[in-house]
């Protein structure tokens, strides 16, 4: 797996250009006290670099846009619970 996290610069006027990659290893899934759901991604041998913090009906429509996105190969939009 990779991220590509684009916008992200070292200087303010380089924001634009900027992309880095992550090299993912590992994504670790777990069930949150407040009933969402957390994915950290990041290397198989260390911390997260990225973690997302997605809400049961997020975390359902996400499983839904990756199951049809590689069953037809179209693009899916997914909006945010806030």
């Amino acid at each position: 797996m990779r991220a590509s996290l684009h916008g992200v610069g070292s200087t303010r006027n380089d924001l634009e250009h900027r992309e880095t990659v992550l090299e993912i290893g590992a994504a670790v899934v777990r069930h949150d006290a407040g009933g969402g759901i957390d994915i950290d991604f990041g290397p198989a041998d260390g911390p997260a670099q990225i973690r997302f913090f997605l809400s049961q009906a997020e975390a359902h429509r996400l499983a839904a846009a990756l199951r049809s996105v590689a069953q037809n190969g179209a693009e899916t939009v997914i909006f945010s619970d806030s």
